[in-house]
């Protein structure tokens, strides 16, 4: 049965050649070999026209054919379409056939050159060819430029000519190999490299980087000027490329010799961008990407897929869909990797161009999917979308992330991930650990423009957590660890100086003294001076009292007033009369009374003085001192009984109250709870107040308990103690730039962002 198929386009055939035998002990010449399986009869068919006689080998399959005319001194091959035809010119000319193949000889052997010989001598005359043939209109689409520098009416100039360098493909690179090594013995060094040049070019045609860049090198070895030319180091930049070592390479591309070729623009970009320097490859690659059609698919698949991301870094979705284009040709052939990073590269454009429906069909799969790389990025990037849009909340994203950290290690992905993670840690109220995965991601990218992103931005949410309301949401110790472990982020000046108060002040909240006293000492130590490093000290002393270290606190103070002494003295008053009531308070803990109202005589008597004279008489028992002084407190108040009073009103009376009490002062104290019982009554201190102040004759043994609490509790100069030298109070705003990275680049494919 025949077959018969009539299409509008040619059958792709691919002839079926001849290989070259010979057997220099038995002959001089040697045999052509037809090898197929196929062949059925071999067939003397009359020319009646001429009279020779053809001789015709007819096969089973269609697919075995000598194809085009093929001219040979003992005989010529007639074009076929299936099958074997040819004309002898001899007449010793044997044909004859097995099981394996179809053999052609002679009673001598037939005059043929070896095959090594031939390939190079094709290699060498198409590229003569090259040179002699005018460019057309659009060189890119059509023949190749010559390897030779830009000609001014030529403006686009190429160097590579991938599609004559394959030589037959992966199939054929063995015999390829074999045949021309198998002459390189006897040849000059000349020739020696020049078939090793030949050997480099059909590696690298085919994508094999490592093999071509040993024949080049070796090359190189042998003719030492060979070095300096542009076709050798265009040759060891793509093999250097196509093997990782793009350092190498892009110096190899950036050689003056290199400048005029147009093509190697592509390749530097293609260098730079695998060195993470997508600005200056966005600025290197041309607009014009058309040249890909002409490379083979081993090398156009790591270039385009490179460029494109180049394009999309740039925001460039029209470059970068042409690229992809022209990718996608070869679709069905990609292997699994290429054609997820196809994918995941459609799924950025789609994203860029607000096709978010596009964007999640190209990346959900993926996500999913087998291959780890693209399985972390487009994870990354779907997980970065879905947050922003809101179609997944911060624990999500959080239980996505911490799967997607160990599916791809030690790159820029990794950094990626580790980098989104930590802002949400730190967006969510987890800065240790977001801090953490951020410390962790800037390590992988030491000195690239996300490395320098993320440690800006963990220096400004390090100021925000503590130049903000932020600080007060964080518990002390987890304050007191972040301070610690991450001290590199301590911002400089008076950023950093702030950043150690605010701590302080916090770690007091939590009555963690020594720890704050140990910041605020090393503040006057080593940093501080002037007005400023007065007022330090002046709030350290008063910490240092409230921890029960009268001793320190004196000595904090008088380092106080040695930094007053070069600041104007009406700039200073204020801070001068903070140490006197300080040194008093200090005294009276040192049991030293006396001395303790001998530093007040000389203060105005206000409500500051009025506080802490009370607060060491009370302290030293002086009860009818301290009940005198606390009246006086009250007296100065004006207190309105017709309105509610105020929690430190109704405190300072019952004080009153106890120390009249304590001072056996019944008449006053009767007259005290007449006058302020009602008003008493309406705070929370009205149970005590009763106690105190009711008659004795109705005193219980409970209402003493009750009153030796009160005077364990009171500190009637701790309102001073609290505000004196404290940092300024806070704004809710966060620092400027808290939640902004160092700008790199204005797309991170990589990054989903």
């Amino acid at each position: 049965m025949w077959k018969i198929v009539l299409t509008p386009t040619p059958r792709k055939t691919r002839p079926l050649g001849f290989d070259r035998e010979f057997d220099q002990t038995k002959k001089p010449g040697g045999k052509l070999v037809w090898k197929t399986p196929e062949s059925r009869q071999i067939i003397d068919l009359a020319d009646t026209d001429i009279g020779d006689t053809l001789k015709v080998v007819t096969v089973a399959s269609s697919r075995d054919l000598s194809g085009a005319v093929q001219d040979y001194p003992e005989f010529t091959t007639l074009e076929t379409i299936v099958g074997l035809a040819l004309r002898p010119k001899i007449d010793e000319l044997t044909v004859t056939r097995d099981t394996k193949a179809v053999t052609l000889t002679s009673a001598n052997g037939l005059a043929i050159s070896p095959e090594s010989d031939l390939a190079t001598l094709k290699l060498q005359k198409d590229e003569a060819d090259d040179a002699a043939t005018e460019p057309e209109e659009d060189p890119v689409e059509t023949a190749d430029a010559p390897a030779t520098p830009a000609d001014p009416a030529n403006p686009f100039s190429r160097i590579f000519s991938f599609d004559r360098w394959l030589m037959g493909g992966p199939e054929s690179m063995g015999e390829n190999q074999r045949i021309i090594m198998s002459a390189m013995p006897g040849k000059t060094d000349q020739g020696k490299a020049e078939d090793l040049m030949t050997l480099a070019k059909m590696e690298l045609a085919n994508g094999r980087g490592p093999e071509a860049l040993g024949y080049v090198d070796f090359a190189g070895d042998i003719v030492k000027d060979l070095v300096t030319t542009p076709e050798f180091l265009a040759l060891r930049g793509a093999a250097e490329s196509l093997t990782g070592q793009h350092d190498r390479a892009f110096k190899d591309f950036s050689d003056k010799a290199l400048e005029p070729i147009t093509e190697m623009k592509y390749w530097r970009a293609y260098a730079l961008a695998n060195l993470e320097d997508w600005k200056q490859a966005e600025t290197v690659m041309p607009k014009d990407v058309s040249i890909l059609k002409q490379y083979p698919q081993a090398v156009r698949m790591p270039i385009g897929l490179t460029l494109a991301e180049v394009a999309l870094r740039a925001g460039d979705t029209s470059t970068a869909d042409k690229i992809l284009e022209t990718l996608a040709k070869d679709e069905e052939k990609l292997s699994p990797g290429n054609k997820a990073a196809l994918e995941y590269l459609r799924g950025e454009s789609r994203r860029q161009q607000g096709d978010f429906d596009g964007m999640k069909k190209m990346w959900e799969p993926l996500s999913e999917g087998k291959d780890h790389l693209y399985r972390a990025k487009a994870g990354l990037a779907l997980t970065s979308q879905l947050l922003e849009k809101k179609e997944m909340t911060a624990e999500q994203a959080i239980d996505k992330l911490e799967g997607l950290r160990y599916a791809w290690r030690g790159d820029e992905l990794e950094t990626a991930v580790n980098y989104k993670l930590g802002r949400i840690y730190m967006d969510g109220g987890q800065p240790i650990k977001g801090l953490n995965l951020l410390r962790q991601a800037a390590s992988l990218a030491p000195g690239s423009d996300l490395g320098r992103g993320i440690t800006a931005y963990m220096t400004e949410s390090f100021k925000n957590l503590f130049l903000s309301d932020k600080v007060k949401t964080l518990n002390p110790i987890d304050a007191l660890t972040i301070y610690d472990e991450f001290s590199e982020l301590i911002p400089t000046g008076e950023d950093g100086d702030k950043v150690a108060r605010q701590l302080a002040e916090r770690l007091v909240e939590a009555d963690l003294l020594p720890r704050a006293e140990n910041l605020l000492q090393n503040q006057i130590d080593t940093r501080l001076n002037g007005a400023q490093g007065a007022e330090v000290a002046l709030r350290l002393a008063s910490i240092q009292i409230l921890d029960g270290k009268p001793d320190k606190a004196l000595l904090s103070l008088n380092r106080a007033g040695e930094f007053l002494v070069n600041v104007p003295l009406e700039a200073g008053v204020a801070k001068r009369r903070e140490i006197s009531l300080l040194r008093a308070r200090a005294l009276a803990d040192q049991k030293k009374p006396e001395e303790a109202f001998a530093a007040l005589a000389l203060l105005q008597q206000d409500n500051d003085v009025l506080r802490l004279r009370a607060d060491i008489a009370w302290r030293s028992k002086r009860w009818q001192d301290a009940s005198d002084t606390l009246e006086q407190l009250v007296n100065q108040q004006n207190l309105d009984l017709t309105k509610p009073l105020k929690d430190d009103q109704a405190a300072t009376i019952l004080n009153w109250a106890v120390a009249l009490y304590l001072a056996d002062n019944r008449y006053v104290l009767a007259n005290l709870r007449e006058k302020y019982s009602d008003a008493m009554a309406q705070t929370p201190l009205a149970k005590k107040f009763d106690v105190v102040t009711r008659p004795r004759q109705n005193s219980l043994l409970a209402d003493r308990n009750t009153i030796n609490s009160i005077i364990g509790e009171t500190d009637i100069f701790k309102g001073f103690l609290d505000k004196v030298g404290a940092a300024p109070p806070l704004t809710a705003k966060p620092a400027d730039g808290a939640a902004t990275p160092a700008k790199a680049e204005p797309v991170k494919p990589v990054a989903g962002e």
